[in-house]
């Protein structure tokens, strides 16, 4: 199975969300209240907007937000996408890239089938090398805070192809931290709130991280982990 690249792309480096860096999971508004909150994310300079489409409120929301970002030329990912109803759902709906807390196999050949990029969730190096073999570029790491930045300085020397994005419990004080230990890419949750209101933090990140991701492109460089 090859790697997940966009459509009318030949370069893996040419994916949607090469220059994604950093991201705003909006879970749980109703429709009009996520496209605000999208806008406010947008304004803020973050690159990416998830919605995660869990229930009748989360596809809704997902729709609403698409429509307004494509208007302005933008992508949005769905979020919380758990199974193939729910990445047939999100694609329905305008998501032109799934997100995942879990790696399933069904929905990575999904992904490939319908050239979606998909960002499956791992924790362990068992998941890290199973997304792999799978044709995943790069993964979301969940609960990032949990396991903390020494989990990627681990993994990062392991895996070192692998573009891994910090997810769950990252905020406006330990996104450093994260991009520090290798990270490629970080995403704000409940934290978003605070995230969008400290002036300057964006450009700090974005500045901080230097690697493109998802997938890695041959002789593209990769984050470096602090102490190697």
């Amino acid at each position: 199975m090859g790697r997940v690249s966009c459509p009318g792309t030949t370069d893996p480096g040419e994916t949607l969300i090469e220059t994604v860096r950093t991201i705003a999971i909006l879970r749980g508004a109703e429709p009009a209240a996520a496209v605000s909150a999208a806008a406010r994310c947008w304004a803020a300079g973050l690159d990416l907007v998830e919605i995660p489409v869990q229930g009748e409120r989360g596809t809704a929301a997902l729709r609403t937000v698409v429509r307004e970002a494509e208007a302005e030329g933008r992508t949005v990912a769905a979020g919380t996408v758990t199974d193939e109803r729910l990445a047939k759902i999100a694609v329905d709906a305008g998501a032109r890239i799934l997100v995942a807390p879990n790696l399933d196999q069904a929905v990575l050949a999904f992904a490939v089938a319908n050239q979606v990029p998909m960002l499956p969730g791992v924790l362990t190096p068992t998941e890290l090398a199973g997304a792999a073999r799978l044709g995943a570029g790069a993964v979301k790491v969940f609960p990032a805070s949990i396991v903390g930045p020494g989990h990627i300085c681990a993994l990062r020397p392991v895996f070192p192809e692998m573009q891994l994005v910090a997810t769950g419990g990252v905020d406006a004080d330990n996104a450093r931290d994260f991009i520090a230990a290798g990270v490629s890419a970080v995403a704000f949750g409940s934290s978003i709130a605070g995230v969008i209101t400290r002036p300057g933090l964006m450009k700090e990140l974005h500045e901080q991280i230097t690697a493109p991701w998802y997938p890695r492109a041959p002789g593209r460089g990769a984050a470096q982990v602090s102490g190697a």
